[in-house]
């Protein structure tokens, strides 16, 4: 179900916010699915520390672009892009390790709980079927849907990960529940 992606193409790198001193840079990537173009966004931090993010072109600069569930579209083929373009950093960056928030979904008459959300659930499983747990140290947030992979081939793992910890709970506090 997971194995067709859509093709990618690198668009930009841009710099760091200079408010965020942890930040290092974000990379834009954009793939066209059956009705709409999508982004994905990878922002890089201290550690090695690579978030994906993606949503919908045309929600660009809506408040809440990554918890609108289109139901034209996709799901397992767009996530196996992002899947695909996490793969690429890890091949450009051995000692990369990543993260995503699963959202809460959002409608007009609904509103999930942000506490183990279906994109959460459907993301975990993918990341224990695709990224080993000899290679990677699998950390979930199930309060927030939060969930990190540390690259076992770093020379700390768990030190990495007390420090990755740190850096997102100053900047996310609400991660700081569990």
């Amino acid at each position: 179900m997971f194995d067709k992606s859509f093709p990618y193409k690198f668009i930009t790198k841009k710099n760091p916010l200079p408010s965020i001193d942890f930040f290092e840079y974000k990379l834009i990537y954009s793939f066209k699915a059956s009705n709409y173009r999508y982004i994905a966004e990878v922002e890089a931090y201290n550690h090695n520390m690579h978030v994906i993010k993606f949503y919908p072109k045309h929600l660009s600069e809506a408040a809440n672009k990554f918890n609108v569930i289109l139901n034209s579209e996709y799901p397992p083929r767009i996530i196996r892009t992002c899947i695909n373009i996490m793969l690429q950093i890890l091949d450009d960056n051995q000692f990369a390790n990543f993260g995503f928030l699963g959202s809460f979904s959002l409608s007009a008459d609904y509103q999930e709980s942000k506490y183990m959300t279906q994109r959460y659930r459907i993301y975990k499983q993918l990341m224990l079927n695709l990224f080993s747990e000899n290679s990677f140290l699998h950390v979930e947030n199930q309060t927030n849907s939060a969930y990190l992979l540390l690259n076992k081939l770093n020379p700390d793992p768990k030190s990495t990960l007390i420090e990755i910890q740190k850096m997102f709970i100053q900047y996310y506090p609400e991660l700081d529940s569990e």
